[in-house]
């Protein structure tokens, strides 16, 4: 037997409870995965319920362990409860003795409980010891009978790793506040021997006005019926169903039954949303196959939305190719769902009915998802995101790539003007980044209501001593056809500008972050961005190029960063530049590599440049300005008062 011994500390943090009986296999593993997982000082409480197969011996050889031996089974709330109080630790976590910890399990828990003030519990994602999901919260049907998302599925599913709100999570791992805990009482002995005390608890907190929240950051793999047998499990949960539905009938009215498998995909979905009584999509570019990213605006107007509104649930479209950690685990960790398909017919026909509020930017985008939208969601307010005009900067191409109004992409272009007027004439609101575009809304249809949320930029922006090379900014301009277009092709300005620049600084024309093909320049490809000291310098200078504008381009403006543009991403979006235009803005390969070049040498013309942006920048870069017209236009599609709007 290994010798197991718990770190002394006079000042535990967390308080861990465990209740035996049975299992003895599995105590010394669980413990063991708990000492070596765990960084934070903690205590652990044993309360074996009167154990016959050894594992009495096993938690005496456990040093440093806290033990209390029952002369019989109290059943699992009652042992916990005698657990807790005997704890001294500012959090409990409620963990099974065949419960198995992983690294970094802890930090992720007790962050949602110091940063949520609505949260009363928390759980972690429970995984089968082969590695296969066996719970991302928890759903309670009408007669009481409940269902743990997704069992049996991928853990790595993007519908299972967002931060939420659910019905309850399983005592297996549960952390509280152990003031929270003692304050209602902990489980409720009506439940004997084990099975539901969980819900309840769960449920008893949410009519204190707390919440139970899943944190799939922290993960533990757990045995199932370690400690008994499914029959067992299964007699015991029949038993205590009928207490769990007379106390909370009312609450688990209309919803669906999980007592008789097999359960259709929209019935658990629509439980674990129950809650939710605002249900807002939000689809993006990338989702139709535009390559890059969502602009930094709609994601912080993504992240907003749930602290504005905790209780509601936002779900944002990605492309497949867009769907990286890098981009979704900031979305994920703010509480935001995230769906990113090849195909999206199923996916919607799934949740037809389901959400109440859906926004949808641009003209483009507006095309390819307003046949769905319109046959599965027909509910559901529209509100039309305007971040930038593409009819504006279509008349520019011809400058970049001579011919082009003769061909596909010049009828595609035609066509721009009336889509948009028709995104804006179908919506319930709109969303305008710019005043340009409010006008251009109120204009095109006065009776829909324009509302201005505008971006947000960076709180701080280095000075110019310590930037160094150009990087790209901006998204591929849609609704052209120019994400089919090859990239030698579509690259040829970016291409010509490289050369113009390299003739006199060959060091900045190098492009070594540019491969041959669309999707590399719209995430950002880096052109020259110098390491110095083991450190990557944040660029001196950034490049808008044909075709691309958008979002990011206001984010590089809004923080005083100077961008050369082409013109027609100057006008797509509607800058006031004044004197700064001749700065900034190009009509050929040579006047924007001279521009760039001017700018990278010479600091007073940069902060000439960088002083104006920020000047010009004041007001139309506020995140309570975003924030404030975020909350009216929702409103308008009638979402209620949220909890904080500054």
């Amino acid at each position: 037997m290994k010798q197991l011994a718990i770190p002394p500390t006079a000042h535990p943090l967390v308080s861990v409870v465990m209740v035996t009986y049975g299992g003895k296999q599995w105590v010394e593993p669980a413990v063991d995965a708990l000492v070596a997982n765990t960084d934070a000082p903690f205590e652990l409480i044993v309360v074996d319920n009167a154990s016959s197969d050894g594992v009495q011996d096993v938690l005496r050889s456990i040093e440093g362990a806290r033990l209390f031996f029952n002369d019989r089974n109290v059943g699992f709330g009652p042992g916990a409860n005698q657990g807790v109080l005997h704890a001294i630790g500012r959090y409990v976590c409620i963990l099974n003795s065949d419960a198995f910890v992983e690294q970094g399990w802890l930090p992720p828990l007790i962050e949602v409980l110091d940063t949520d003030p609505r949260a009363g519990a928390v759980v972690p994602r429970l995984l089968h010891l082969d590695g296969v999901l066996q719970e991302a919260g928890g759903v309670v049907g009408s007669d009481g009978s409940t269902r743990a998302l997704g069992d049996g599925d991928d853990p790595e599913e993007l519908q299972y790793r967002f931060r939420r709100y659910v019905d309850y999570g399983s005592a297996a791992c549960l952390l509280m506040r152990r003031s929270v805990f003692l304050q209602i009482g902990g489980f409720d002995p009506a439940y004997p021997l084990g099975y539901c005390e969980d819900v309840d608890l769960c449920f008893a907190l949410r009519e204190r006005g707390l919440r139970t929240v899943y944190e799939p950051r922290s993960r533990v793999r757990h045995v199932r019926w370690g400690s008994s047998s499914r029959v067992e499990a299964e007699r015991r949960v029949f038993a205590n169903q009928p207490i769990l539905l007379a106390r909370w009938r009312e609450r688990l009215a209309g919803r669906p039954s999980f007592a008789d498998p097999p359960f259709e995909p929209h019935d658990v979905l629509q439980a674990r949303d129950a809650d939710a009584y605002d249900r807002i999509l939000l689809v993006t570019d990338s989702a139709w196959g535009c390559p890059g990213p969502p602009s930094p605006r709609l994601r912080a107007m993504a992240a907003a939305i749930p602290a504005m509104w905790p209780d509601a649930r936002i779900t944002m479209l990605l492309g497949a190719a867009e769907a990286g950690d890098g981009l979704t685990g900031p979305l994920l960790r703010a509480g935001i769902e995230v769906a990113a398909e090849k195909e999206w017919d199923a996916w919607f026909e799934a949740r037809r009915f389901h959400y109440s509020t859906v926004v949808v930017p641009g003209a483009a985008c507006f095309e390819r998802f307003d046949p769905l939208i319109a046959a599965t969601q027909p509910q559901a307010a529209r509100v039309h995101d305007i971040e930038r005009l593409a009819s504006r900067s279509t008349p520019h191409l011809e400058r970049w790539w001579p011919g082009l109004n003769g061909g596909p992409a010049g009828a595609m272009a035609r066509r721009l003007p009336s889509l948009e007027a028709w995104g804006i004439e179908s919506a319930d609101a709109v969303l305008c980044a710019t005043p340009a575009a409010i006008a251009f809304a109120n204009a095109v249809s006065p009776r829909v209501p324009a509302f201005l949320a505008p971006g947000a930029s960076e709180p701080a922006s280095p000075p110019f001593a310590e930037r160094e090379g150009l990087v790209m900014v901006g998204d591929l301009l849609s609704g052209v056809g120019f994400e089919d277009v090859g990239g030698s092709e579509l690259l040829g300005p970016l291409r010509s500008i490289l050369s113009e620049i390299a003739a006199v600084a060959p060091q900045l024309g190098e492009g070594t972050g540019v491969r041959d093909g669309v999707a590399s320049v719209s995430r950002r490809a880096l052109l020259n961005l110098p390491v110095r000291d083991g450190t990557a310098h944040p660029a001196r200078v950034h490049l808008a190029v044909p075709p691309f504008t958008g979002g990011s381009i206001l984010a590089s403006l809004g923080a005083g960063v100077p961008v050369v543009m082409w013109r027609g991403a100057a006008e797509g979006l509607g800058l006031p530049l004044g004197e700064l235009e001749t700065l900034l803005v190009a009509d050929d390969p040579a006047g924007f590599a001279r521009r760039v070049l001017d700018l990278h040498r010479d600091p007073a013309l940069w902060q000439f440049a960088h002083e104006g942006l920020l000047a010009a920048a004041a007001g139309r870069f506020d995140p309570a300005a975003m924030r404030r017209g975020l909350w009216s236009a929702l409103a308008r599609c009638g979402l209620g008062l949220p909890s904080q709007v500054e």
